[in-house]
């Protein structure tokens, strides 16, 4: 593949011209997901200098609201905690039964930071719901003084 036919957009889509990929870089991925769900855990943050963090793989430390701390992996497979500490990625393979020996990643991996954490986390959950019910009041509210501002004009 050409560099050429390689590009990343401004929201940190990588386009792949040659078979019309696109993957959310990693990097990103990461800033992202410590931004979008902070307010669900009890610490989320980039994991140290000694793991990688590429546009292709990138690592994330966080402790859910019940204690469990964990070392997550994201990449183009999704989120996938990889070790019970952090900055630990333990290694979770087994070998395929066919003849052919090679190894196969049997770690679960979630589409997102928030299927992970719903997944893994109770008090996330309540969190999270308690979050949208607040938002959708508010927005009730708005619609509401909206439609009663619009009657009274």
């Amino acid at each position: 593949m050409s560099a050429a036919a390689e590009r990343t957009d401004p929201a940190g889509y990588f386009h792949n011209d040659d078979n019309h990929e696109d993957v959310k870089l990693c990097s990103i991925e990461a800033k992202a997901a410590i931004a979008e769900v902070g307010f669900g855990v009890k610490e989320i943050c980039l994991a140290s200098s000694s793991l990688p963090f590429t546009d292709t793989l990138a690592y994330l430390n966080l402790t859910t609201l019940e204690g469990e701390s964990m070392c997550v992996e994201i990449s183009v497979k999704g989120f996938c905690p990889v070790g019970s500490s952090y900055d630990e990625v333990s290694e979770q393979s087994i070998e395929n039964s066919s003849s052919d020996g090679q190894l196969v990643d049997c770690r679960d991996y979630y589409e997102t930071i928030y299927a992970l954490l719903s997944e893994r986390s109770q008090l996330f959950r309540e969190c999270f719901s308690q979050r949208l019910s607040d938002r959708l009041e508010e927005l009730r509210k708005r619609q509401s003084k909206t439609t009663t501002d619009e009657n009274c004009s």
